[in-house]
This record gives structure tokens, C-alpha cells and sequence, in this order.
């Protein structure tokens, strides 16, 4: 056995390896979940906050619980400038750890999808410009 306690293939087959918790917990999700996921990337990338963003998400991973009950304290006064967000479930949510990969995964696809599209306009308004 090794250190974590499972058995490696003595006969050359590979080890399954667990499955990914993101896509685990993406497989569980709601539809409301992943529309709130998807909202929160949006709002993100809209206000070009992505690279804070994902360094903050990054560095709070070992902490996404403790975040979570913080959310729970600071609800009316998070309330107050965003009534939007569904703070019970955006709170159940965070307290699962691979929601925070999810979010992440959610924030930079977004982003780089908004850099293609910020790319394709500028390819289109040179070409534009290079013609006339």
C-alpha cells in the first residue's frame, strides 16, 4: 500500500484515479446552481475584475468554508448594494470546496471568450479600415 492507502497495479495496468471534485459536484449541480455559477462569472468578467478574481480565488480555496459563514454574517450589508444574489444558495454553494474550481472555471472561460470576440472585432475593424 502506498502512503494514502491504496493499492497500486502490480501487473503494469494503470490505477484509476479519482474523479475530478469539480466535475463531480457540476454532474450535482442544479440548473439554478449553474445559472448562479454563470452569473457570478459574467459579472466578473463584465467588470474586468478577472484577474483579482482569480487570485482571490485561488489563495481562499483552503478557506472556501470559512468564506462561506462569511457571507452568512455580512448579508445585509452585501444586501444592500447587491440584492441580486441569492445569498442562501450562493452560500450552500460555496461551502462545497470544488464549487471555488467551478467558479474558476466558469471566470476564465468567460474571459477568453470575451478575448476571442474583443479579438474578432478588432481583426474586422481593421480589415474594415484597411480597405477603405
Amino acid at each position: 500500500m502506498n502512503f494514502h492507502g491504496t493499492r497500486w497495479s502490480a501487473t503494469g495496468h494503470s490505477v484509476r484515479q479519482p474523479a475530478d471534485p469539480a466535475e463531480q459536484l457540476a454532474s450535482d449541480l442544479s440548473d439554478e446552481d449553474r445559472k448562479l455559477i454563470d452569473w457570478m462569472a459574467d459579472q466578473v468578467v463584465e467588470r474586468r475584475l478577472t484577474t483579482p478574481a482569480v487570485f482571490l480565488l485561488e489563495s481562499s480555496k483552503p478557506l472556501n468554508f470559512i468564506a462561506s459563514q462569511l457571507l452568512i454574517v455580512l448579508t445585509p450589508l452585501l444586501g444592500a448594494f447587491m440584492p441580486r444574489i441569492p445569498y442562501d444558495r450562493a452560500v450552500a454553494l460555496l461551502e462545497k470546496r470544488a464549487s471555488v474550481e467551478l467558479l474558476l472555471r466558469a471566470v476564465e472561460a468567460r474571459e477568453d471568450q470575451y478575448l476571442t470576440e474583443r479579438r474578432a472585432r478588432g481583426e474586422k475593424a481593421r480589415t474594415r479600415g484597411d480597405t477603405n
